[in-house]
Parts: structure tokens; sequence; C-alpha cells
């Protein structure tokens, strides 16, 4: 396993040994996560109702895309992405705890939190269900 560099902030592009950190551009996300997330940032047009995340602002927008991004680039470097997998597949208990691991070694624990949260919130503008306190959906989607 390739040694992470202690670095303690996000930058677009780290290294980890071979392995060269980024944020996946959302051109290059998995065709349901990218379909998914045009579809949750659609802007309210008179009576069609916009988004998911259209009543975002454009910079939490783009927050939101960065660090789920980065999450993208660990499963992409650790596993291989399925180009057609279902938005948000990727986002379960087990891969965000080994994302978790890695992010403890390069940034703050603010950071940490921030990005687990934020891919959280993408996940859930991606694939939007209701979810009831302990249910199987709550479980594999939360960490804190």
């Amino acid at each position: 396993m390739p040694q992470l560099r202690s670095n303690k902030s996000m930058s677009s592009s780290e290294s980890t040994g071979t392995h060269k950190i980024r944020s996946l551009p959302i051109n290059q996300w998995p065709e349901a996560d990218r379909s998914a997330w045009t579809a949750a940032c659609r802007p309210n047009e008179r009576l069609r109702r916009g988004g998911a995340a259209s009543h975002l602002k454009a910079v939490t927008r783009r927050d939101l895309a960065r660090r789920y991004g980065y999450f993208l680039d660990y499963v992409e470097r650790s596993g291989g992405l399925d180009r057609n997998a279902e938005a948000a597949s990727y986002v379960t208990l087990d891969r965000v705890e080994r994302f978790l691991s890695e992010l403890q070694v390069r940034v703050r624990s603010v950071t940490v939190y921030g990005t687990i949260y934020k891919v959280r919130r993408t996940a859930q503008l991606l694939a939007p269900v209701e979810i009831s306190p302990g249910s199987a959906r709550s479980r594999k989607i939360s960490h804190s």
C-alpha cells in the first residue's frame, strides 16, 4: 500500500506515492451519478420546480461536487469504478470507512468531518430516498 504524505489540506491534486489524489471531474463520474447531479442542479423555471440542489448556491454545489469527486477518485484508485453503476451506489459504510481512514492520514479532523458530511449530502441529492432513522439506507450512508 502506498505511503500517504501527511499534508493537512486538500488540494486539487496530491500525491500518494505512485497514485495522484484528485477530485474526479464531473465529466468522469459514472453516467448515473453525472445524470443525477445534472438533474439535481437543474434550476427553477417559471412553473417548473428545480432539482434537489437548485436552492444551493453555486459555490456550495461546486464544493459538494469536488468532495464527492475526491470520494470517487478514492473508489477508482482502490477498486475501480463501474461506469454503469447506479447513482450514489458507491456510498456504502465499508467504502466510506476506508475513505475516512485515508483522509485521516492527510487532512485535519474538521476537513475529514466536512468531507464525509458532503459525500453523504451529495449521495442524498443524487439518489433521494425517504430515510427514516435506523433504516438500512440510513445506516448505509451515515457515518460520524
